[in-house]
């Protein structure tokens, strides 16, 4: 594998009962250890008014929350049941400490001292950069996206 990461609780992060551990990235090369966060774009249409050197633009409102993360599967099987999830919507449950999301839909739980969060309504995107491991295990990019931030 060519990511020399740190891996969160691997025990209890999960995406509908396939459990995974959260690799984290390097920050531009440094030690510091980021992981991402959820992102919703704001969506608009911009039209240049013919004959003349100005444009409108349309606010439409703001597209879905998501957020990639690098995965590590224990085995080929859960990437094979990870991969028959995509375009499915279910529970994500991840450490408290990586989401910042909170509101409607959005619950705390713990397990052996640790405090995770789970959230429905959470659909699985896609599934890229795969990379299986001589040991047997699976590193991935998961892309999760929900439909609207929490009220």
């Amino acid at each position: 594998m060519s990511r020399v990461p740190h891996i969160t609780e691997m025990t209890q992060s999960n995406f509908e009962g396939v459990y995974f551990g959260i690799l984290a990235g390097r920050s531009g090369g440094s030690a510091d250890l980021r992981m991402p966060g959820w992102n919703q774009p704001n969506i608009s249409t911009t039209r240049h008014v013919p004959g003349s050197n100005r444009s409108v633009t349309f606010q439409t409102g703001r597209g879905a929350l998501a957020v990639s993360y690098n995965l590590h599967l224990a085995t080929e099987r859960d990437h094979e049941t990870l991969q028959g999830l995509v375009g499915s919507s279910g529970t994500l449950q991840a450490p408290k400490r990586i989401i910042e999301l909170s509101g409607e839909g959005v619950t705390e739980v713990m397990y052996w001292g640790r405090v995770y969060k789970r959230i429905t309504n959470v659909m699985l995107q896609q599934i890229t950069e795969v990379q299986v491991g001589l040991d047997g295990t699976v590193e991935c990019v998961a892309l999760f996206q929900r439909n609207e931030r929490p009220a």
